[in-house]
């Protein structure tokens, strides 16, 4: 009884997990307004660091500032908006 009340309980768990990750919002196909590949810097380890303080603002007016030593790294979002995977496919060498 015990044994199937823990699988049952690890199930649920398991299943659970599977639904709760949020979809990630539409991200856009070029930097926000103002911004340039030149506004940061592209670091050893993947992440992106702003070169001064940078205003991020999105479509719906909301909208952040990032200074330095901010590291953006991707699957973050700031503003809704995965910054550092947009800087690293817009901008990054290739």
């Amino acid at each position: 009884m015990v044994q199937r009340l823990i699988f049952a309980f690890a199930l649920l768990v398991g299943a659970s997990g599977a639904f709760a990750q949020p979809t990630p919002p539409p991200q856009p196909t070029s930097l926000p307004a103002g911004l340039s590949c030149a506004d940061f810097t592209h670091n050893a380890d993947g992440s992106w660091t702003p070169n001064h303080v940078v205003s991020v603002t999105t479509n719906s007016g909301g909208g952040i500032r990032i200074a330095p030593p901010a590291r953006l790294r991707p699957g973050s979002y700031e503003a809704g908006v995965d910054l550092a995977a947009l800087l690293t496919r817009l901008c990054s060498p290739r």
